[in-house]
């Protein structure tokens, strides 16, 4: 059985005060997420992502995989997933320029006490291979409720706003 993994990667600030739960693992550098995903391979777990928070302000799909690494996993690498935006016009965008059979794009807020349902809903694995995180809001809130539901990330990518 291999073992969970669970990294925070942080591109703007060279520290974390955000720890959701006591067996997290954390590694507190600025790093690629390219540089990761290749350190750790694809052993042991699904390729799937669930990005939360997937849109970005240009909203153009070659703008935002600039500056996502969710995104670059289904579009470069062929992995299956769920991208959770709010904002119309960007889930709108995202529905548009993916592959719907791969990609689930929900257009929803995500809480605490919707994240379960969401990856019920959306049959997304319990061994999934990244979980993106940008909400701006319950971040931490939000990780914490998908250990708890019994998720189990090989990686975490997070903003972390201290």
């Amino acid at each position: 059985m291999a073992t969970s993994l669970l990294c925070l990667v942080l591109a703007t600030h060279d520290h974390a005060t955000c720890t959701p739960a006591s067996s997290l693992q954390r590694v507190v550098k600025p790093i690629s997420g390219d540089v990761i995903m290749k350190a750790l391979g694809d052993v042991g777990h699904s390729k799937h992502v669930v990005n939360l928070g997937a849109g970005c302000y240009t909203n153009t799909l070659r703008e935002c995989l600039k500056l996502d690494e969710g995104l670059r996993r289904i579009t470069q690498h062929g992995w299956a997933g769920m991208l959770v935006e709010a904002r119309n016009k960007s889930a709108a965008m995202l529905r548009s320029e993916l592959p719907a059979g791969k990609v689930a794009v929900v257009e929803d807020f995500v809480t605490p006490l919707t994240i379960a349902r969401l990856l019920h809903e959306n049959r997304v694995p319990t061994d999934l291979g990244m979980f993106k995180i940008d909400i701006d809001g319950y971040d931490c809130a939000v990780l914490e409720a998908t250990l708890n539901a019994g998720w189990r990330p090989r990686v975490v990518f997070m903003e972390v706003n201290p």
